[in-house]
Formats: C-alpha cells, structure tokens, sequence
C-alpha cells in the first residue's frame, strides 16, 4: 500500500514591509542556535528527540491541548515537565 501525502498549510508571502523588520535580538542568539542545529544534525536520534520535545511544547502553548492550557493548571505543568524536561531546553 502506498502512502499518500497531504498538505496542511501553505507557504507564506511576504510583502515588502519585512525587509524593514529590525532583528537585532534575533542576531544576538543566533550563534547558540547554529551551535546547537550544527550538534543535532550529528545525531540523528537526538534531533528526533528534540522535535518532538518542541512540537509537544508548542501544542501545549498554543492551546492545542485542550482543557489543559491554563497557567495554573497541574495537568499542564505535568505534561510540560514530563514531555519537555528541564534538560531539554
């Protein structure tokens, strides 16, 4: 059986304002973010693991966890410890 594939977004366009966007903040940690992009490619279960760990913690967020998405909710400080451990980040 051959696996099918679907698209579930589409590119974004860009107009002319984002080439006057000010990145200052985003050039100052780049550098640790090409460190560790560099380190993952290495090791292709630990950048599995990571992924998952950022999708978890994403979901978790953006709310798309339901029920859970309160700040002062136990259920969501357990699921972000247990599926984004502190060591993660």
């Amino acid at each position: 059986m051959q696996m099918q594939s679907h698209n579930i977004w589409s590119p974004i366009k860009f107009d002319e304002r984002w080439n006057s966007v000010k990145t200052e903040k985003f050039d100052i940690i780049y550098p640790s973010w090409e460190k560790r992009r560099v380190e993952l490619q290495k090791n292709e279960e630990q950048y599995k693991r990571f992924m998952d760990q950022l999708k978890r913690k994403q979901a978790i967020d953006t709310g798309i966890i339901e029920r859970i998405n309160s700040p002062n909710s136990p259920m969501r400080d357990g699921v972000v410890y247990n599926y984004c451990p502190p060591e993660a980040a």
